[in-house]
């Protein structure tokens, strides 16, 4: 790996949507959970990602994207 150029949150997030095309859903919430936890913990784009739409209802999508709008609904109320 050495040294990276980038932020590697976007390509876990890409990874995360590979994986949910492809019906391997456990795999997929592993990586988006990933990429929250290393810098991209965007409750909106993850929510409306037609590429992850076929997890809603999956419980360990749904348990995500629960903590996610948690912490999104902290910060948006720390800015008003």
């Amino acid at each position: 790996m050495g040294r990276r150029k980038g932020h590697f949150h976007h390509e876990e997030h890409q990874i995360a949507e590979a994986y949910a095309l492809m019906g391997r859903k456990p795999e997929a919430v592993r990586f988006l959970r990933s990429a929250a936890e290393h810098g991209f913990p965007c409750y909106p784009f993850f929510v409306g990602d037609p590429y992850l739409s076929s997890h809603k209802g999956d419980p360990g999508f749904e348990t995500l994207m629960s903590e996610l709008r948690q912490r999104w609904q902290g910060y948006r109320a720390l800015a008003q």
